[in-house]
Order: C-alpha cells, then structure tokens, then sequence
C-alpha cells in the first residue's frame, strides 16, 4: 500500500510540476509586460 501510495504521489508530482512551472512563466511573462507597458506609458 506504502509503494502504491508513493507511486501515485510521484505520477501525480511529475503531472503537476509542469503545468505549475508553465503557469509561473506565464504569469512572470504577464507581470513582465505589465511593468513594460506602465514604464513605457
């Protein structure tokens, strides 16, 4: 049960870090080209 446990928890990390490091980058991206277009304006 432990090793299942832990398998799925590992499946379930390796799901969910990408989609967070994809959501961080945009988001960084969005905070980016915000603080551009203040500075700019």
């Amino acid at each position: 049960v432990v090793d299942t446990g832990g398998r799925l928890l590992t499946a379930l990390g390796y799901g969910l870090w990408p989609s967070m490091v994809l959501l961080s980058e945009i988001v960084q991206t969005f905070i980016l080209a915000d603080f551009c277009y203040y500075y700019v304006k």
